[in-house]
């Protein structure tokens, strides 16, 4: 009983897996709209459970009768139960011989283990032969929410077993919403191989594929074709894409696709995957040759490796390629995509241990818009930091060296090294933790003007002070008791002022240059920073004092319920360093505020389907805010979603809007198993949408059908120079057969990414 109770365990779960043409979904795929009882599984007659060992053969029944004397055969009528090891036999009728261990079962047969149920009018097993006959089965498995039909189930041997006329659902009993049939299906383990014959899947009682001969694997992947996709984009046309999979080995993959657009042409993609005990890695391509719109060869290339050579050690390779600046904007899925004008290609070899890391590697870009990006050719970094404290002190050195290389402008060798200590003293109440480092800097250069020096240097030391109290008290809010607590924060700055105007003089143009350098945006994180600009070139001077405010309400569990801070910097002194007009943000003038903006942000859960989060940067000095957002989201249920963020800048000299965009986006009950699912991100000073999701979703028992519309505006160059907006607009459609497979686009990657989709989808 438990060889054959197992082969046919290993059948039904088989046959939920037989078009590999399919992509399989997960196991665990919810069945949230079903029945709640999917099949009762039979009442057992035993108060006890039976041996495990499988020797040992239990039977109730009503009446039962014994014939021969040396071969047994025992027949029991009435509600009969055998039970052996983990299965059990039912039936009106039981044949049972002792010495061979047969058994023939007539008359509602049910058989069992675990989750997996058959029920057929006649059943015949040897155990001793490790053969049987199901006939005019059905099955059931629980776990899965899978059922289905054969007319014989016969296990010829303990390796094959064949299901004739056979189908398969998981929809409930009440339902036939799709069946996946076959003629003859063999399934041979000793081999991992399936064969099925005449496969056709029926949708609503409609032929929507067929398959005259399948071969697939019983565990595992196969070679094959998946099913194809299709959707229609507003500057390609129609597509549709088949793709083959190719199961090179346990760890090598591939998949190639044939795409045809109907307004390019046909396109070819391919994915080849890898992975090793130690490494992993995956190669994508496009090419679309004589594209009929732009008259051109298109192209793109990417290629990541991931490698661990050893404990503490990492490394990885990522390369990419696009044959023009517009392939982003004609074959992009989302705006973050088709605004893509710089790729990078980077390779870097990292080791993070308990005191030390260290990084090393090189980093080059292919600029599609001819900017002027700095390779660097190459990058070297580490930090140092003791697990233990010297005598209460804690040092630490950071230090990098670059290689930063540009044909046209000054280019050169930067390095530098930053030694700091500090003297931690914490406590249950507060804490202080005065630091002082120096920061060196030195340069190597060449293309520097004539009157620069090759090789500049800057030092400057670095002293500050975080200090910070914590004060806590009971709070009672509707008879429920929380925890709240009051946390103001000082820290101190002070780094003194070092001209930096002409470390970097190119001697074509003259220009004050940097490789790196930015203005970081001002944020409450930045309130507690070193230095107000990012990269390296600039090290900005500093006499100031950072005040802030924290509160946060935890419930009887810790869990944080709400936070909010509020943290201003108050300036002892001007700020003098300045970026050059280069620079990511130019910054040439001398800051004199007398303060910073005041930052503000906010992060509340009051509610377990409600999250609020907002930051604001308030300008005193002109009473109106700097930047401020808002992002609420309300999901009361899995498939009832509703987001809205709002999010504003102002020029923070002339007070000026330069960003005022609404984002609202949901996914919503309109009927029963219908959710409307829609987003909208909306520039209010442009008057226009600049992406937009609508669409339908009926997501049912055990089938679900998505069609959505996805939209974005893209401000296209012309050959003039001018601005010219661009409408990105493609139709997808999805049909998902729950537990089996999903024909068409995949709709559900683009809905479950934040950036471009529905969040909390």
């Amino acid at each position: 009983m438990r060889s054959c109770g197992r082969l046919l365990l290993i059948t039904m779960l088989s046959v939920d897996i037989i078009p590999v043409y399919a992509e399989i979904l997960p196991a665990d795929v919810p069945f949230s709209h079903c029945a709640a009882e999917f099949v009762v599984m039979p009442k057992l007659p035993f108060a006890t459970p039976g041996s495990a060992d499988g020797n040992t053969t239990r039977i109730a029944a009503d009446d039962s009768q014994v014939e021969g004397e040396t071969d047994k055969i025992y027949t029991f009528t009435g509600g009969v139960t055998l039970q052996r090891g983990a299965q059990w036999l039912q039936g009106d009728r039981v044949i049972y011989h002792s010495s061979h261990s047969d058994a023939e079962a007539s008359g509602n047969v049910n058989i069992w283990q675990n989750d997996l149920l058959l029920s057929g009018e006649r059943a015949l097993f040897s155990f001793e032969n490790e053969r049987g006959v199901i006939q005019h089965a059905r099955f059931f498995i629980k776990e899965r929410h899978a059922r289905g039909e054969a007319e014989n189930i016969d296990i010829s041997s303990k390796k094959v077993t064949t299901l004739q006329r056979a189908s398969y659902t998981t929809c409930d009993q009440q339902s036939n919403a799709w069946h996946l049939h076959a003629s003859s299906l063999t399934l041979n383990t000793a081999d991992n191989i399936g064969t099925a014959t005449h496969v056709w899947i029926d949708f609503m009682q409609v032929p929507i594929l067929y398959f005259p001969y399948l071969d697939f694997p019983l565990a595992g992947r196969k070679s094959g074709l998946l099913f194809p996709t299709f959707g229609r984009s507003g500057r390609s046309g129609i597509r549709i894409a088949q793709p083959f999979y190719w199961n090179i080995a346990p760890d090598r993959d591939a998949t190639f696709t044939l795409q045809n657009f109907s307004a390019r042409g046909q396109q070819l993609l391919g994915e080849a995957r890898y992975l090793n005990p130690q490494s992993h890695g995956q190669l994508n391509f496009e090419y679309l040759p004589q594209d009929k719109i732009a008259s051109a060869d298109r192209s793109y290339v990417t290629y990541s490796h991931h490698w661990s050579p050893a404990p503490a050690w990492t490394s990885e390779l990522n390369y990419r390629y696009a044959s023009d600046k517009n392939y982003f904007i004609d074959f992009g899925d989302r705006l973050s995509t088709a605004t893509t004008l710089n790729l990078e290609r980077n390779a870097r070899i990292s080791y993070r241990g308990d005191n030390l890391t260290a990084q090393a590697g090189v980093v080059d870009y292919q600029t599609l818009d001819n900017s002027i990006i700095y390779k660097k050719l190459p990058e070297l970094s580490m930090r140092a930091q003791p697990q233990h404290d010297y005598l209460g002190l804690r040092p630490q050195l950071s230090a990098e060296a670059v290689r930063f290389e540009q044909q046209t402008q000054v280019s050169g060798t930067r390095v530098i090294a930053y030694p700091s200590v500090s003297y931690p003293m914490e406590g249950v109440a507060g804490y202080i933790r005065p630091k002082l480092g120096v920061h060196s800097t030195w340069y190597s250069l060449i293309r520097q003007d004539a009157e620069i020096p090759n090789d500049p240097t800057r030092t400057m030391p670095i002293f500050s002070i975080d200090t910070g109290l914590t004060f806590e008290r009971d709070l009672n809010i509707n008879n429920t008791g929380y925890v709240q607590t009051l946390e103001p924060r000082l820290f101190y700055l002070y780094v003194p002022y070092r001209d930096q105007k002409n470390l970097l003089v190119d001697r074509t143009s003259h220009k004050d240059l940097c490789f790196d350098c930015g203005l970081s945006a001002l944020s409450y994180a930045q309130l507690f920073a070193e230095n107000r600009f990012s990269g390296g070139d600039r090290f900005g001077d500093a006499n100031q004092v950072s005040l802030a405010l924290t509160t946060r309400v935890l419930n009887s569990a810790g869990v944080e319920r709400l936070s909010a801070s509020i943290g201003q910097i108050h300036y002892l002194r001007d700020r003098e360093v300045t970026l050059p007009l280069s620079g990511v943000i130019a910054s040439t003038t001398v800051d004199t505020a007398p303060r910073s903006d005041i930052v503000g942000e906010l992060r509340a859960h009051p509610l377990h389907y409600l999250d609020v989060s907002s930051t604001l940067q308030w300008n005193s000095t002109q009473a109106a805010y700097t930047q401020a957002s808002l992002l609420l989201r309300y999901q009361p249920h899995k498939r009832k979603i509703f987001n809205f963020g709002v999010r504003l800048t102002r020029d923070p000299i002339s007070g000026v809007l330069t960003q005022q965009e609404l984002d609202a986006s949901m996914v919503w009950p309109l009927l029963p198993n219908w959710n409307l699912i829609a987003r909208r991100d909306y520039s209010v000073l442009e008057t226009r949408d600049k992406e937009w999701i609508a669409g339908l979703e009926y997501d049912g028992c055990c089938w679900a059908l998505r069609a959505v519309s996805h939209g974005y505006l893209l401000n296209t160059t012309l050959p003039d120079g001018t601005l010219h907006p661009t409408l990105q607009n493609t139709f997808m459609l999805q049909l998902e057969l729950k537990g089996l497979a999903s024909v068409g686009q995949d709709i559900t990657t683009l809905l479950e990414k934040p950036e471009h989709g529905i969040a909390g989808y």
